[in-house]
């Protein structure tokens, strides 16, 4: 369940913030449904799952969603709010990025990319360097690890390049939707 309400983009201090959503609709058949505003909407399923694992359970969140924000049957209202899209990912509080369901080798990279985070964080406060050296480092480590740590960076490649093989990398739209975030 979800309300929908007007809002502007051009307010003075103390406008409603807002989360925008980056995501891929998936397939555009419209199969599942949310109440929106005391009406039933179709949605796509990969946006119908995302909202459900987005949903708070305490308190409301506030989401920008395309799908939703903007009538798509309406193509001169399709068309003006096109325009708006950067400002809209721009003043959002921050774009939450939806990839989809997780898979056990996704889980494990992405658990693998936190624990990189966090011990680079402490050290040097940016992970990318230690990354950027794990990622070239890596293919030539390989033959050199016991069998339980072969194994291990095999389930981390096989979730990087699960996790990279996600529609969301592939669209046009994601570079407007990530450069104009602001977190």
């Amino acid at each position: 369940r979800c309300e929908i309400f007007d809002a502007w983009l051009h307010q003075a201090e103390g406008g409603i913030p807002y989360e925008a959503l980056s995501y891929t609709w998936g397939s555009t058949e419209k199969t599942a449904k949310i109440t929106a505003n005391g009406c039933t909407m179709g949605v796509t399923e990969n946006l119908y799952v995302a909202l459900q694992h987005l949903r708070l359970e305490i308190g409301d969140r506030i989401l920008w969603v395309d799908a939703i924000c903007i009538d798509q049957d309406h193509i001169q209202e399709r068309g003006h709010q096109v325009q708006q899209m950067r400002n809209i990912y721009r003043k959002a509080e921050q774009v939450v990025i939806w990839l989809g369901r997780s898979t056990t080798e996704i889980d494990l990279i992405m658990d693998f990319m936190k624990r990189l985070h966090d011990d680079v964080s402490k050290v040097e406060g940016d992970w990318r360097p230690l990354a950027k050296h794990w990622m070239h480092s890596w293919p030539a480590t390989l033959p050199t690890l016991g069998d339980v740590d072969t194994k291990q960076h095999g389930w981390q490649l096989e979730g990087l390049e699960a996790l990279l093989r996600r529609p969301w990398f592939r669209r046009v739209w994601i570079l407007q939707e990530i450069a104009s975030a602001r977190v």
